[in-house]
Formats: C-alpha cells, structure tokens, sequence
C-alpha cells in the first residue's frame, strides 16, 4: 500500500496513523520497526520509497 505522509514523519508517527484507521493501537508497546529491511528506532525519519514493517513478537514451541 502507498501512503502519502507529511514531511518528517517518524516510523511511529506512521504507525500512530495506520492504528488509528485499522484499530490496533492496542499493540504499540509490543511493536518493533523495521526500515528496508533493518531495524530502527521508533524516532527514525522516513523517506520516499521507503518500505516500512511492524513488527509482532511470535511464540514458537
């Protein structure tokens, strides 16, 4: 999915928008973030292009 954002938008910032459309929000203190495909902080900036993933912890047994 493409999503247009303001300048300066933050990877939480993002994640703030997306929660609030689809409800998850709920989930934000189990979140990570990743950023093409490495890890970044929550305060890290994004570009044009970027791709972007939440996420989940997992349990395996």
């Amino acid at each position: 999915r493409i999503i247009h954002l303001e300048d300066k938008t933050t990877a939480a910032g993002l994640f703030a928008v997306l929660a609030e459309e689809y409800g998850f929000a709920p989930y934000r203190g189990t979140i990570r973030f990743a950023l093409n495909r490495e890890y970044v902080a929550e305060t890290q900036f994004l570009s044009d292009g970027d791709e972007i993933a939440f996420i989940t912890p997992v349990a395996g047994g």
